[in-house]
């Protein structure tokens, strides 16, 4: 008797393990290739350079919104949405309090959803604080699709308070990457599950990752250039940079060598505007790194 009710417990466990619903999350990061004030708002405007984002204050108050957008992402259409998260790295240049005001996603280029700002102090004088919004479960408040995710509107906006009065402050906003640097972007990361997954197989605990920030290297766009941020401490001899159309067309060609710890500036044709895809190879023509990647001229 007891020996039937043992097999019977475990035929049941065997049952509902084989029909629990497990599913494959995939992760899609990408940086943001457009960061723009919102043009209605009042409060200190941010500085926009090649590397970071920066508030210049001598009051107490708001930032402007700080949009991010142009991400790149291409989800796949069939995909089902599971979250979203933005990764940031802050620095005060002075010991001053900033806190974060708004943090919502933009759909549209309209912020929508959830404010996930913590109203923490972002006190990280004189070394980075990092910090990361949403995670593997959160939509921020919103229904999210690939066809919104992947749409060059879709990105993040944030504003900042700075609580003290002073002659100068200022705050800069970095991403997330220590190994490269201060010199680095926030990253938004997509979590996913596609519409391939297996539902009866238990990956629950597989999470594929595709990033566009390698360890060592990375590329982006500002104002008609490309620069490249070599943070290895190896040198890349005449590397040559490449940038193809969507028919896999060369439209732009340039040959330099890289230092190590150094960034590299390639000057672009302003007629080239939109999506791209750049891709580094060493002298022997080996592939060091590729990204789609979007250039705007201004």
């Amino acid at each position: 008797m007891i020996s039937f009710i043992n097999k019977l417990c475990v035929f049941a466990l065997f049952v509902i393990i084989k029909n629990s619903c497990f599913s494959q999350i995939n992760t899609f990061s990408a940086t943001p290739q457009s960061a723009t004030n919102c043009s209605s708002c009042t409060g200190d405007t941010w500085t926009v350079t090649p590397y970071c984002y920066i508030i210049y204050s001598n009051a107490t108050g708001f930032s402007k919104d700080l949009n991010l957008t142009n991400l790149g992402f291409n989800i796949p259409a069939n995909a089902i949405i599971k979250g979203i998260s933005l990764a940031i790295s802050s620095f005060s240049c002075m010991p001053e309090e900033y806190y974060d005001s708004d943090v919502k996603l933009l759909v549209n280029n309209i912020p929508t959803g959830s404010n996930k700002a913590t109203s923490n102090n972002f006190l990280p004088y004189p070394s980075y604080n990092n910090i990361m919004y949403g995670d593997t479960n959160d939509s921020w408040g919103n229904a999210l699709t690939p066809l919104i995710i992947n749409d060059v509107n879709f990105g993040v906006t944030l504003k900042f308070m700075h609580s003290v009065s002073t002659s100068f402050s200022c705050f800069q906003l970095n991403g997330p990457f220590p190994s490269m640097g201060p010199f680095s972007f926030p990253a938004i990361k997509v979590y996913y599950v596609p519409a391939t997954s297996n539902t009866n197989t238990p990956t629950a605990s597989i999470i594929e990752s595709q990033t566009s920030n390698p360890a060592t290297l990375n590329a982006f766009s500002f104002e008609g250039k490309m620069y490249v941020n070599n943070t290895s401490s190896e040198i890349i001899e005449n590397a040559k940079m490449r940038i193809y159309n969507s028919l896999g067309e060369i439209i732009f060609s340039e040959q330099k060598t890289i230092a190590p710890k150094e960034i590299e500036s390639f000057s672009v044709n302003s007629s080239i505007t939109g999506f791209y895809f750049f891709t580094l190879t060493s002298s022997k023509n080996e592939l060091i790194y590729s990204k789609k990647i979007f250039i705007n001229p201004e």
